[in-house]
């Protein structure tokens, strides 16, 4: 299933090609969410039986979850934007593999490029 959001066929069309890279990903994501849920949930039932206990244990994974999650992705809009602002200068100076891109797009490529821009937009 990784492999498939990295390695899109060439000959889909553009919106093809968004399709099978979103379809891949939300599988993907969905299987290891599950995955990862499942073990967290049954280890908080085995370390206590007292239900409130349970309920503040999940909180307080669930507040680390999401603030570790803000920091990859902080990181990870931050990394991308130099190489596109990069990218963009190469364009304005005619650079020809940037102008004439071929049509096997890869998809950490469209992830990458959308992060930046919503990064620069603030």
């Amino acid at each position: 299933m990784l492999i498939a959001i990295f390695a899109i066929p060439t000959s889909l069309g553009n919106t093809a090609k968004y399709a099978w890279f979103f379809i891949a990903y939300t599988l993907l994501n969905a299987v290891f969410f599950t995955a990862n849920n499942i073990a967290y949930s049954s280890l908080t039932a085995l370390i206590t039986r007292n239900g409130a206990e349970r309920v503040q244990m999940g909180s307080i994974r669930f507040m680390f979850a999401f603030g570790t999650n803000l920091l990859i992705q902080s990181a990870t809009v931050g990394g991308v934007a130099p190489v596109r602002r990069r990218r963009e200068r190469l364009a304005d100076d005619g650079d020809p593999l940037r102008a004439a891109r071929p049509g096997g797009q890869h998809a950490l490529s469209v992830l990458g490029q959308g992060a930046a821009a919503r990064g620069a937009r603030g």
